[in-house]
C-alpha cells in the first residue's frame, strides 16, 4: 500500500519526535526535524591493538603462607645461631679463665707444654729466689710473691711445686732435699702440702704468735705517723684474728697512735682503714708543725728574758800604760829587796 493510501485511510505515520536539549535553565523540546544525510560518511576504522591477555600465575612465586613460614624458619635459625654462639663463649670462658683464677687442670690440652718451657716462661716473670733467713717476714713475703707469679701460669699442682723449688737456694734448697728424703712419695707433693711445710719451717707458729703479740703492743712512740703506718701494715697480717674486719683493724691502729693524735682522731667517723690512716698522717703533720713553731717561739722568749750584765771586757784596759807588746818577755812582780846585813853588836 502506497503512502497516499495510508493518508486517505487515516493511518498516517506519527510525526518524527524531535530531540530534547538540556541546557542551564532546564530541559526543552526541539520540534525541528532531524536532518537525514543521504550518503553519510563512513566511520574511520581505528586499528586498536588486541587486548592483553592476563599473565598466567607464576608457579615459582611463593604465597603469603609460604612467606610467613619462611620468615619463621629464618627466625628459628637465628635463634639457634645465637644459642650456639652463647654456648661457645661460655665454653671458651670456662676453658680460659682470668689469670688469677686459672685452675691447675689442663688435662684436655691437646698440645701441652713441656716442663722445661714452663720453667723458661716462669723465669721470664722474674720470680725471686729464697735462701734461709731469720726474719719470718721475708719468708712469708717470698711465698706470697711466688704464688702471684704462679697464678699467671698454666701449671698443674705438681708443676707449681717444681717451679717454686727451682727458686730455692742455699740452706732453703738443703731443707727441701731433706724434706723429700723423709717423704713417702716426693713426686706427688701438692702445692698446699708444700706451703704448709714451708711455713712450719721458715715461719713457725711460735714466731707467728710472737709477731701477733708485737702487733697488739705496737706503739707509735717517737716515729712519724707514716713510719708507724708502714710498720702497722707490715705486721698486721700476723694477727689475723685481730684484723678480720675493718672495724677491728681501725681499733688497733688507733690504739697505737700517739695520745695527742689519737684524741684528735677519736671524734671522727672513718669509712675504711685507709681513710683513717690518711687522716692520721694529715693530723700528725699539723701537730708536728705546731710543736716546732711553739719550740722556736719558746726559745726566743727565753732568750729575751735573760738579764743583761754590762761587764768591762778583759781587753778594755782604759788609760793604763801597760805595754801590749806581745813579743815582750813576761816579767814577774818586782819586789824591793834589802841587802842582807849580819847583826852586829850595835844592833842589840
Amino acid at each position: 500500500m502506497s503512502m497516499d493510501d495510508g493518508v486517505k485511510s487515516g493511518n498516517a505515520p506519527p510525526p518524527e519526535r524531535g530531540r530534547r536539549r538540556r541546557g542551564r535553565g532546564g530541559g526543552e523540546t526541539d520540534s525541528r526535524p532531524v536532518p537525514q544525510l543521504e550518503n553519510p560518511a563512513p566511520k574511520p576504522e581505528i586499528n586498536l591493538p588486541p587486548p592483553l591477555e592476563p599473565e598466567p600465575p607464576n608457579p615459582q612465586a611463593p604465597s603469603i603462607d609460604q612467606l610467613i613460614a619462611k620468615q619463621d624458619q629464618m627466625i628459628a635459625n637465628q635463634n639457634q645461631l645465637m644459642q650456639a654462639v652463647t654456648n661457645l663463649l661460655h665454653a671458651h670462658k670456662n676453658q680460659n679463665p682470668p689469670p688469677n683464677l686459672v685452675q691447675n687442670d689442663h688435662t684436655q690440652d691437646p698440645h701441652p707444654e713441656s716442663l722445661t718451657k714452663k720453667i723458661e716462661r716462669f723465669i721470664k716473670l722474674k720470680a725471686p729466689t729464697f735462701d734461709y733467713t731469720d726474719d719470718p717476714l721475708e719468708a712469708e713475703d717470698w711465698l706470697r710473691e711466688i704464688e702471684k707469679k704462679l697464678d699467671l701460669t698454666t701449671c698443674t699442682d705438681e708443676e707449681c711445686v717444681a717451679l717454686a723449688v727451682h727458686q730455692l737456694k742455699g740452706s732453703a734448697s738443703a731443707w727441701w732435699e731433706s724434706f723429700c728424703a723423709t717423704h713417702d712419695d716426693p713426686a706427688s707433693i701438692t702445692w698446699e702440702e708444700f706451703t704448709v711445710a714451708f711455713r712450719e719451717f721458715f715461719v713457725p707458729k711460735e714466731m707467728m704468735m710472737q709477731k701477733a703479740a708485737e702487733f697488739r703492743n705496737l706503739k707509735q712512740g717517737t716515729m712519724r705517723v707514716q713510719e708507724y703506718v708502714n710498720l702497722f701494715i707490715k705486721t698486721m697480717r700476723y694477727a689475723l684474728d685481730d684484723t678480720r674486719t675493718d672495724e677491728k683493724t681501725q681499733y688497733w691502729f688507733l690504739q697505737g697512735l700517739h695520745p695527742e693524735i689519737r684524741v684528735l682522731l677519736t671524734v671522727g667517723v672513718y669509712r675504711s682503714l685507709r681513710h683513717m690512716m690518711n687522716k692520721a698522717i694529715s693530723v700528725g703533720k699539723e701537730v708536728l708543725d705546731y710543736d716546732e713553731g711553739e719550740s722556736s717561739k719558746r726559745k726566743r722568749t727565753d732568750h729575751m728574758s735573760l738579764p743583761r750584765t754590762f761587764q768591762r771586757p778583759w781587753y778594755d784596759l782604759g788609760d793604763s800604760d801597760v805595754d801590749l807588746d806581745c813579743n815582750a818577755e813576761v816579767q814577774g812582780p818586782i819586789r824591793q829587796r834589802q841587802s842582807y846585813q849580819p847583826l852586829g853588836e850595835d844592833s842589840w
